[in-house]
């Protein structure tokens, strides 16, 4: 009989999981202990004898994070055609450090079927946008695209003097995605680029202090792998290209030789967009009450894979 089970990594992000899995009848499996990020977590519960079941039995898997074994889980069950939870930050609302919101008194997370990021579309219905419409009445969510009639520097950054921003994903997105480094993801991005346009070329790291905002308001297009900053450009009308499994996918392109000829989705696709992300990221209340295990599977059924 199939069963879903969780696995705990850390304090903070098992109390994540943990009601999502217990709501669902399932089974969590503890930690011995908490290791660092490139370690793997080891459970009583969860030996070979288990592991050799779960592979028969194709029981879903519940995760949070990509790092202490939850990568070796999720493309184990890859692998194996089994469904994964997926559990992370949330695409809006987020709080450092797992803290509550401190508008909405709340904590959000994203919830992923079958991958990392949402990169698909998802059909909502009037409940969802009801739910959505409650969070945004209290913390308005805008969509301001650029305007060059009215602003100098979007006139700027929309001619030839509009430069790349290209933000280079962390060393713990390379290990999970099998990128050789940072640093040859954005020799590859580059010389791509380069063949394609003779714009500048701002290149933000992860650890800049430059102010986000700013850097990609004056941008010609922003190029990612699969970071958030793609939301960011796409809800200010900055073309975005980012690689196949960025939540940006579904208005952005990834073919680097197109960077002169950009995607620019209206304003009634960006907002689809932003709903899409809104519908499918989580509160703790939601999580608590058992109500995101419905909505989930709901709004991602094509995502499932047994």
């Amino acid at each position: 009989m199939k069963r879903i089970m969780g696995f705990g990594t850390r304090n903070v992000t098992d109390n994540i999981i943990r009601p999502f899995v217990n709501n669902a009848g399932g089974i969590f499996h503890e930690k011995l202990d908490q290791v660092q990020p490139y370690l793997k977590t080891k459970y009583l519960s969860f030996n070979m004898r288990a592991r050799e079941k779960w592979y028969k039995e194709k029981n879903d898997i519940v995760v949070c994070g990509i790092l202490r074994g939850t990568e070796r889980l999720m493309k184990e069950a890859e692998q194996r055609d089994i469904n994964y939870y997926y559990f992370d930050h949330a695409y809006f609302y987020r709080a450092d450090a797992h803290k509550y919101h401190p508008v909405l008194n709340d904590r959000f997370y994203r919830i992923v079927v079958n991958g990392q990021q949402l990169n698909t579309m998802t059909k909502l219905t009037e409940q969802d946008y009801d739910r959505i419409s409650k969070y945004q009445k209290k913390l308005p969510l805008p969509i301001e695209v650029r305007d060059p009639d009215k602003d100098d520097r979007a006139k700027n950054a929309l001619s030839k003097d509009g430069y790349i921003l290209i933000c280079p994903p962390s060393a713990y997105v390379c290990n999970f995605y099998g990128i050789k480094s940072a640093a040859a993801w954005l020799k590859d991005k580059t010389e791509e680029i380069i063949k394609h346009t003779d714009r500048h070329i701002i290149v933000r790291e992860k650890t800049s202090n430059a102010d986000l905002n700013d850097q990609i308001y004056g941008a010609w297009a922003v190029v990612t792998c699969q970071s958030t900053v793609a939301i960011k450009a796409i809800m200010s009308g900055v073309p975005s290209f980012c690689d196949e499994m960025s939540c940006a996918l579904p208005l952005s392109l990834s073919d680097l030789s197109l960077i002169e000829n950009p995607k620019r989705p209206s304003i009634k696709e960006i907002e689809n967009y932003r709903n899409n992300l809104l519908a499918n990221q989580f509160s703790m209340t939601e999580i608590s009450k058992g109500l995101a295990n419905d909505m989930v599977r709901r709004l991602q059924a094509d995502r499932y894979v047994a």
